[in-house]
């Protein structure tokens, strides 16, 4: 299990189609029609400058990515990603990212994000936070609200590539 889940974080730099949209990894998402929609989105339900958005996705995915390979280089570690996979992070969001970001952002979803940053990043996330609002322009707590709208849609994206094995 573990050395799967290693190898499709790994696989988030390959190329894959989903549904009408073809995207190559994690940060061709972002310049795809689908990461434009969630990018928009997520300036919607945070209010930032779009380029800052931008900035702070781009960077943050990343980092988010190898700490996820990082955490699943352990039994432990892996077994409970795998099992948040495997579980309410189904893929679905992606989806219907209209309904996700219609009418705002529910407080739900950012809790899920606020839990899933917590097991990734653990006591790093601050540090994380400030140095990429540092980077890109913004305050630590802006970053913050970005980061928790797109954790879970980063936690679907994986589970589509887990779900293909691609």
């Amino acid at each position: 299990m573990t050395l799967l889940l290693y190898c499709v974080i790994n696989l988030a730099t390959t190329s894959i189609n989903y549904k009408k949209y073809k995207v190559t990894g994690i940060l061709d998402l972002l310049d795809s029609d689908l990461g434009k929609s969630i990018i928009a989105g997520v300036i919607d339900s945070t209010g930032n400058d779009s380029n800052k958005t931008s900035s702070v996705l781009t960077m943050a995915l990343p980092v988010l990515m190898k700490a996820m390979e990082r955490n699943a280089k352990t039994p432990e570690r892996a077994a409970g990603l795998m099992n948040a996979l495997s579980g309410k992070h189904d893929g679905s969001i992606l989806d219907n990212l209209d309904g996700l970001f219609g009418g705002g952002v529910k407080d739900a979803l950012k809790q899920d994000g606020a839990g899933i940053l917590s097991h990734i990043l653990g006591s790093k996330q601050q540090g994380v936070e400030q140095i990429i609002g540092q980077k890109a322009g913004l305050d630590a707590s802006s970053v913050a609200n970005i980061l928790k709208v797109s954790a879970p849609i980063l936690m679907r994206f994986l589970q589509n590539k887990l779900k293909n094995r691609i």
